[in-house]
């Protein structure tokens, strides 16, 4: 599968539709405040070179992923 300049627009959209308007900030107060832990939620991580993988991934739900973490050592 190759991926498309589209994905992020895409993802950015689902976000959007799950988090609601202004979810992300509340999101991230959240996580401050220790009241959410997003490691939980992360089932695979890549390096920044296969970023193309893991939207690939996050579009098919392949593997079974929620969660990618993207790294950029």
């Amino acid at each position: 599968m190759t991926t498309t300049m589209k994905a992020p627009v895409m993802l950015g959209e689902l976000r959007d539709r799950v988090l609601g308007p202004g979810g992300r900030a509340r999101m991230g107060r959240l996580i401050e405040r220790g009241r959410v832990d997003p490691t939980r939620l992360t089932t695979h991580r890549f390096h920044f070179s296969e970023i193309g993988k893991a939207l690939d991934m996050m579009t098919t739900k392949a593997d079974g992923i929620i969660k990618p973490v993207i790294r950029f050592d």
